[in-house]
């Protein structure tokens, strides 16, 4: 009993020692600016580009009223809805594609407090996260699926449980970056997932 109780009270400082050794040994960087000591610093987080009202109910895309886009009115898609904090550019943008495509994991932690931070003064119905697959081959060549990632550090944060096994990808199309326009981005998807 006494063994169990050291083991107890000793794992916080263990994962705190190796929290502390991990950023002597490699320290994080702001995307930003390239500051030392967060990967987005708070000066940078007060610059990222907020989506804020009046949105599109189904896509929340910025827009004059809270009706319908008229992509969404062309496009009727089976979802309640989407909503994301930021715009995506600038240094949210360059996050996400160093998460995606430099490996930089470790990312993930300060984009999921950015994401749970929204969830909280801004709810949204929901019972479970849900994170979008990406094909087999691409899970291959990046050792992770970043959705999946995100989804379960969220998971922590909000109590929400993750299914991961809802959706899966069916066939392998262009990353969405290389796509140019709206429909190609549609037509890249369409039929991608089940």
């Amino acid at each position: 009993m006494v063994g169990e109780a050291i083991v107890v009270t000793v794992l916080p400082q263990v994962a705190k020692l190796k929290r502390v050794a991990l950023d002597l040994l490699f320290p994080k960087w702001c995307v930003g600016c390239g500051k030392e000591g967060e990967f987005i610093c708070c000066s940078c987080q007060e610059r990222l580009v907020r989506v804020s009202p009046p949105l599109c109910p189904q896509c929340g895309k910025p827009q004059p009223s809270s009706a319908l886009c008229p992509g969404c009115l062309s496009w009727q898609a089976a979802i309640d809805g989407t909503r994301s904090p930021f715009r995506f550019e600038g240094i949210i943008r360059e996050a996400i594609l160093q998460l995606k495509y430099i490996n930089l994991r470790a990312l993930s932690e300060t984009l999921t407090e950015l994401l749970s931070a929204f969830l909280t003064t801004n709810p949204m119905p929901g019972e479970t996260l849900v994170p979008v697959p990406i094909h087999r081959k691409r899970v291959r060549e990046r050792g992770y699926n970043q959705s999946s990632l995100l989804a379960q550090k969220l998971s922590k944060l909000t109590n929400l449980p993750v299914v991961d096994n809802s959706l899966t990808r069916q066939r392998h199309g262009l990353p969405q970056t290389q796509t140019k326009t709206v429909a190609e981005r549609r037509n890249n998807v369409t039929g991608a997932f089940t």
